[in-house]
């Protein structure tokens, strides 16, 4: 059984290394192609290819991989049929172990940084435009995974203009109706799982900062607000916890980049929709071969197991 649940893990690893990979070649030159908004979707591809690893194995009738995917890529996709010695050797129950263990020790950590962070905050007390007051926050942010909440600093009102007071609150909103937290909250899950991929670190920080920029891109082309001025407001803002559940206007995003891509002109609406329809053709794509190439066994050795002689004594 923990060489069944060893042989996954590296096949997940395999086919998560090369999503990570791909997305981050086209991320930059997607975003000033179709724009970051639909750049944003290329994420997409990590955790279709992960749940296509865990699908049973395509039907024979439906495509023969070989037809459309290169020998070569189907052998990096069934790493684990090419390391018997890693996934069948007496070490698999000590690995499965071991990386149980971290995996757990990181969902741990992470939990208590969304407790330090609430237990920060203290008692919430909501405003009558369906925000919270915190008389501890420092900052705008989004707190919470199922039920996420705008929490605002005491002195928010005198602090920012109106104009800015309005672009902050359209920001957060918007990360409330993108469903933001939940999908933050299923990344911070693939790094638990992936805790030992230092990959998987860096794909983390450049989501998140995917997300922020895509939610810029939003909040401008539907206020129609110049970018200069929000520009000034996201420069007067700071970070909060970056390990929590938590979305504010974070100094863990670099601020120069960040307002550099503001910069750029707001993409058509056809662009966009473009940079949709790839985002979602790459998905599909890159799951269905992930689908085709799951390890099995062997033609070949199907037949000459099929093929049994009984020699004449």
């Amino acid at each position: 059984m923990t060489s069944e649940v060893l042989a996954v893990l590296v096949r997940l690893s395999t086919v998560g290394t090369l999503g990570m990979l791909i997305v981050g070649l086209l991320r930059a030159p997607g975003r000033r192609a179709v724009g970051s908004e639909a750049a944003y979707w290329l994420w997409l591809l990590v955790p279709a290819s992960l749940i296509a690893v865990l699908l049973p194995r395509a039907p024979a009738c439906l495509c023969a991989p070989d037809a459309l995917v290169s020998p070569l890529l189907i052998r990096v996709i069934v790493a684990p049929e090419l390391a018997p010695s890693i996934t069948g050797s007496s070490c698999a129950p000590t690995v499965t172990c071991m990386w149980g263990l971290g995996a757990s020790t990181v969902l741990i950590y992470f939990a208590f940084c969304q407790w330090v962070l609430r237990r920060s905050l203290g008692l919430l007390q909501r405003r009558a435009d369906g925000t919270y007051w915190s008389p501890m926050a420092e900052h705008p942010m989004l707190v919470g995974a199922w039920h996420p909440q705008i929490v605002l600093p005491r002195e928010f009102d005198t602090r920012y203009s109106a104009s800015e007071r309005s672009l902050i609150l359209a920001h957060e909103r918007a990360h409330v109706e993108r469903r933001d937290a939940m999908t933050n909250c299923i990344a911070l899950a693939l790094v638990c799982v992936f805790w030992f991929h230092p990959l998987m670190y860096w794909a983390w920080n450049r989501f998140r900062f995917d997300q922020e920029v895509a939610c810029d891109a939003a909040v401008i082309r539907q206020s129609k607000v110049p970018h200069r001025r929000y520009a000034q407001a996201l420069a007067k803002t700071q970070l909060t916890n970056p390990t929590a559940i938590a979305f504010g206007w974070r100094r863990r995003h670099p601020l120069i980049e960040r307002i550099a891509i503001l910069r750029r002109p707001t993409p058509t609406r056809n662009r966009r929709l473009l940079g949709y329809a790839f985002a979602l053709a790459l998905t599909l794509c890159g799951a269905y071969i992930v689908w085709v190439a799951q390890p099995g066994l062997p033609d070949s050795r199907i037949e000459s197991n099929s093929r049994i002689v009984i020699a004449p004594r």
